[in-house]
């Protein structure tokens, strides 16, 4: 359950009426263009008000969790459960950064307006066939702070699977962050994986991390991040040292560490005080 990204930045509200085209909206400025027409893709609704009812339900059900996961993130970090020692590694720093992070998550969460969401969908020749595990879209730079949602993504997802995804692409727009790595989502009991995915990203060293599948994880991914912008590092060796002296540093920068450490403390919301 991976998203395939680009990388984002803020929202101003975004255009609402456009000429369309045979087989699709024509791109109206260069996003439109590069997110959609360059993975073979057919941008086919703006603003999610214009998607089918059963789209604009599962998007609205999985908005709604990523901010129930968030809420509960939020609460625990502003209070003193965030100091239980079960919580993670950080020192105050980097509870500081972290609760600086997911705050802004939490604020670009509830930013959020039907004219953020656009739709596409992939064309059936062989070019977009490369594409067809592409989830979502964003691209930092981009004014409108929009994503764009495959069609068919949205078909074969449960509306948590979906709330992962808006979260994982907000954090690029909101957060700034990277893909440095990836965790491989299961479908139910996401929970349980994102505490399994904090510890072991917490605890283990590069090597154990690279064989484990629960990670798409190698200097592969390090390194297709180099040239992305927000990119914090210059080498694979910045990285790795990075990882043994600072490690909260890549972690807090790479979406699906943020999305799990969200849910992750907000399993956590309901822990009485010790």
């Amino acid at each position: 359950m991976n998203p395939a990204v680009i990388s984002t930045s803020s929202c101003h509200s975004p255009p609402t009426s456009f000429p369309g085209q045979k087989g699709g909206l024509s791109p109206v400025d260069s996003y439109e263009k590069s997110l959609v027409g360059d993975v073979g893709g057919v941008l086919i609704a703006r603003n999610l008000n214009k998607f089918n009812k059963s789209s604009q339900e599962k998007i609205r059900d999985a908005s709604n969790i990523a901010r129930y996961w968030l809420d509960g993130a939020m609460s625990v970090l502003s209070s003193r459960e965030a100091q239980a020692p079960h919580l993670g590694r950080f020192n105050s720093k980097e509870r500081r950064a972290e609760k600086k992070t997911l705050f802004q998550l939490y604020t670009g969460l509830n930013n959020l307006t039907d004219g953020s969401y656009n739709l596409f969908s992939l064309s059936k020749d062989p070019f977009a066939a490369k594409n067809s595990q592409i989830v979502a879209r964003v691209d930092k730079s981009d004014p409108y702070g929009r994503i764009f949602l495959n069609s068919s993504a949205i078909e074969q997802r449960s509306a948590q699977e979906l709330a992962v995804t808006i979260l994982h692409e907000l954090s690029h727009v909101i957060c700034d962050t990277m893909d440095y790595f990836y965790v491989n989502w299961p479908e139910d009991d996401i929970y349980h994986a994102a505490k399994n995915f904090v510890d072991k990203l917490n605890s283990r060293n590069l090597i154990e991390l690279q064989n484990d599948p629960d990670f798409a994880l190698s200097r592969e991914t390090f390194e297709s991040s180099l040239n992305g912008a927000g990119c914090q590092f210059s080498s694979y060796a910045e990285i790795e040292k990075a990882w043994i002296t600072e490690r909260q540093i890549v972690l807090l920068s790479t979406a699906d560490y943020v999305v799990a450490r969200a849910m992750f403390l907000a399993a956590h919301d309901s822990i009485p005080d010790y």
